[in-house]
Formats: C-alpha cells, structure tokens, sequence
C-alpha cells in the first residue's frame, strides 16, 4: 500500500512540489523499491537453501510411462469435392451441438498461489547491464549469441546422486547466478521466445558451458525452476535426466505421472524405472506452454512460396522466415488448441497482407470469409502426414507455407488464422472421426450448416471441401456432433 502512496504523491505534486521535495519522494520511491526486492530475494535465498537440502533426501522410484502417440484414423487419399450446386439454402441447414467442449484454458489450480508469494516491485523485464565474465558463444537458429558467465557460477553436478544435485544448487545459488538469469530473461524478450524457446536456449547454454551431461541437466533444472516453470530432475542409471509439466498434451515422449501431473522425461533414456521426488521448488508452478503467442524474432524473411489464387487464375508469393520451420521442427507434437491458437510470424503476415488484401477491398464480411475458404481449398496439394513424414505432424501456420502438402487440420489451422485476421471474426475448430473442420461466428444470418454453441451459431466452413462454400458440411458429417477442440479467439481485422 506505501508503495501506491508513494507513486500517486509522486503523480499529484509533480509540478508544485519543489525540486528538493519532489527528490526525496523519488529517493522514498526508490527506498521502497529496494527493500521490497529485498524481502522477495530473502524469500528465494530461503528457499533456496531448503530446496538444497531437501534434495539431499532419498528419491522415489518411479515407473517410466510409454509415450502416447496421437491416434490415427484413416484419412481419404484424396479430397472430397463439393456438388456444382453448392450454395446452402434455409431449408436445408442442419444444427448440430458439440459433443464435447475442450476448454483452452488448462492451467494447474497450483498457478493460484502465486498470489500469496512475496512478489518484486520492480518490472518483470531486467535491466541490461554489463556482465563481466567468461563469454559463451554459440548460434541459435540462425543468430549468432554471446552469454557472459560469472567463472564463480559454473559449477559442476559430478554425479547422478542425490547428494550431487543438492551440493550444485546449494553452491549455485551462493552464487551471482541472477547475471546468468537476467540475461536469459533478455532472451526470452528480445526473441519473443515462447516457453519452448526458452526450454531450447537454456539447454543450448548449458551444452556450451559443460561437456558433461549431467552438469548440463542440471544446470536446466536450476534456471529453469528459477524461471518459474515446474520441472524436476531424476536419476536414471548413470545419468541426470530432465522432467518437464506441459500445459497441453505432448505426444512421443515417455513421461512419469506424478501426483496426477505428467512429467515428460526431455533426455534420451531406455530406463524402465527411474528416482526423483514429489516436491517442487515454491515459486516454479508454470507448466511449459508450447503456444507461440508472439512472433518469433530469429532473423529477416528469407524464404518463399508461390500459392495459386485459383478463383482469379493468378498467384500470389509469399514469404516467410525459414528458421522458424527449423524451431517448429525441435518442438515435441502437442494437441490442437497449440497450433489452431498460435500466430503468425509478423514477416508471413506482412505477406499474406500485402498478397491477399487487394482481393477483399470492397468485400462484404461473408464474401471476404468465402475468398479465403476457396484459397485454403484450392492452393495446397493435399496428401496425408502418413504419406508426407511417416507419422502424424500438425503444422505451425508458417509450416503450411513452406511443406510441399497439407491435409484437413493443417488447412483448418490455417484458414481460421486467415479469418481472425482478415476479417476479425471467432473461429472455432471441429474434431470429426477422420476428419478436422472450422466454424465461424459471422455478424449477420448466413444459411447453411451450423454449430451451436451455448446458443450462439457458428457456420461450418471446410477448408478440405474442395468447392464447397460457407455453410456446407461433408455429407457423412452433416448430423454428427463434432468434438469442439478450440474455443473462439479474437483478431482484430
């Protein structure tokens, strides 16, 4: 509360409070800032200290769980298309209901007590100070990076044992770690990472700063708890391994279940059995979240791709930054609410704008969402991820540019991000047995086939319906109640 006295006084008597007052309240200011950020650095000092000798005490031994591919169902060889008379009328309009509404938000109750943590005062984002120390050099898609490290903070993890992590986060944290941590925060910001991006760019320091595994693992372990994420660390054999909580469902990767939580194992390991702990460190509640909510920042567009506009007979080429295909490529397939949620690189959407505005100038709302149907339709080949990559592989919205061949969710991902931008309208996404489908919220009454959604209409639009327009439904899906994978998200136009 002082400190809001103190900031309004500040605001208020700015300019009748004389030079030397308005000084001492700016010192006060000051003053509160630093014994706030005291108290929260005393409070992880502590808890620091306990963590290390609570990891000291013998781990649990657990079972490593098999990974869970995503399931397969059949999909056509080739793509259904739409009758000549392809227009919806009223009396012909089928409603249908979800069958299942899978929430967006899957956040752990755990994230509440945060709230009750000393918090700082000052803001998330660190100041960029000079770091003097040992310069770690390395390139990060395509970026060439230099991290400064304090000598005094690498310490080694010199064993898998429980005493060996206990005495490297004990001597760690004794340490000028925050320079190492300050500087991964700048990162993060810099490059607008997503949790994934920071994942990968810590793990990238750590190889570069030991050649040890185990150091390695460690070192994630204790600046990414720092960070605020929920991992731990286990023994498996002769080594370290890492344990990562996900926001979403991860797919390919063997995991141990924990208190209910899945914990994915990010190391390479044929254990069948390995030793960690329940507990967590009191600030990492996090769970990794693999939604790029941002556009990443790695380098300037230096690929492209021509993509037929067959209703004008004409093309259009567009752009997108290639080092983002390598970054999507390292990142574990998760479920659909991460891709159908995530965002367009701002070099992509530079070119989708400039390539594909000119044809909705003077559009009405419903023909501008039925340009961009018809361009999704018919301006990638289709073929299965079965046949592309030998396995399910759900795309990013830039990967759809850059893969030769694109199936039914690939295409649904894609145009709902067409229409939150182009046209500022809800999409949502709908999950049918072998098949994957959008809905959208016009402003106005439009006929054809409809979702209903808490009494709110949603039109169906099928990006895999070559031919077909707003409001037509596959036939074999016409009165089936489709799994509601996504909620709506807002776009402005």
């Amino acid at each position: 509360m002082k400190l809001f006295v103190v900031i309004a006084v500040l605001l208020t008597t700015g300019f009748v409070q004389s030079q030397n007052t308005l000084s001492d309240l700016e010192k006060e200011f000051e003053a509160f800032k630093q014994s706030s950020n005291k108290e929260f650095d005393d409070f992880i000092a502590k808890n620091n200290a306990e963590f290390a000798a609570f990891l000291k005490k013998n781990w649990e031994q657990y079972d490593v769980e098999k990974p869970l591919i995503p399931v397969l169902k059949p999909k056509p060889i080739t793509l259904p298309k739409a009758p000549v008379e392809k227009t919806p009328h009223l009396d012909s309009t089928i409603i249908v209901r979800p069958k299942i509404v899978v929430p967006l938000d899957n956040r752990s109750p755990d994230l509440d007590k945060e709230d009750k943590l000393p918090q700082k005062e000052e803001n998330e984002t660190p100041i960029d100070q000079p770091i003097t120390g040992r310069a770690i050099e390395f390139s990060f898609y395509g970026v060439e990076q230099k991290i400064i490290i304090d000598t005094a903070t690498i310490v080694k993890c010199e064993e898998a044992t429980e005493l060996a992590v206990s005495k490297y986060w004990s001597k760690l944290s004794s340490t000028n770690y925050k320079s190492v941590y300050n500087q991964l925060l700048l990162t993060k910001e810099k490059y607008q990472l997503n949790d994934w991006g920071i994942y990968d760019y810590t793990k990238k320091v750590s190889e570069n700063v030991y050649s040890d595994l185990n150091s390695q693992i460690a070192f994630q372990f204790f600046y990414l708890t720092q960070l605020g994420y929920d991992v731990k660390v286990a023994r498996g054999g002769s080594s370290l391994l890492l344990l990562v909580n996900f926001l979403h469902q991860i797919y390919r990767i063997s995991y141990l279940t924990i208190e209910g939580k899945k914990y994915f194992i990010m190391t390479n390991d044929q254990n069948q059995s390995i030793y960690t702990f329940k507990e967590k460190f009191s600030t990492a509640t996090k769970k990794m979240d693999l939604t790029v909510q941002n556009s990443l920042n790695f380098s300037s567009t230096n690929a492209s791709r021509k993509l037929a506009i067959n209703a004008t007979k004409s093309s259009v080429q567009i752009n997108y930054p290639s080092d983002n295909i390598q970054f999507f490529s390292q990142m574990p397939q998760s479920d659909f609410t991460v891709y159908f949620n995530s965002s367009i690189s701002d070099a992509t959407l530079k070119s989708l704008k400039k390539s594909l505005e000119p044809y909705l100038v003077g559009k009405s709302e419903q023909e501008k969402v039925q340009f961009l149907l018809t361009f999704v339709q018919t301006s990638f080949e289709y073929k299965t991820d079965q046949e592309q990559f030998g396995k399910e592989k759900y795309f990013m919205t830039d990967e759809i540019i850059h893969y030769p061949f694109a199936d039914c969710e690939d295409r649904s991902f894609f145009f709902a991000q067409l229409v939150r931008t182009f046209v500022g309208l809800e999409v949502i996404g709908l999950s049918y047995p072998q098949h994957v489908a959008t809905a959208v919220k016009f402003n106005h009454p439009v006929n054809g086939d409809a979702i209903l959604v808490n009494q709110t209409k949603y039109i169906v639009c099928d990006p895999t319906y070559i031919g077909a327009s707003i409001g037509m439904c596959m036939p074999e899906f016409q009165r089936v109640s489709p799994i509601l994978r996504c909620q709506e998200k807002k776009s402005s136009p």
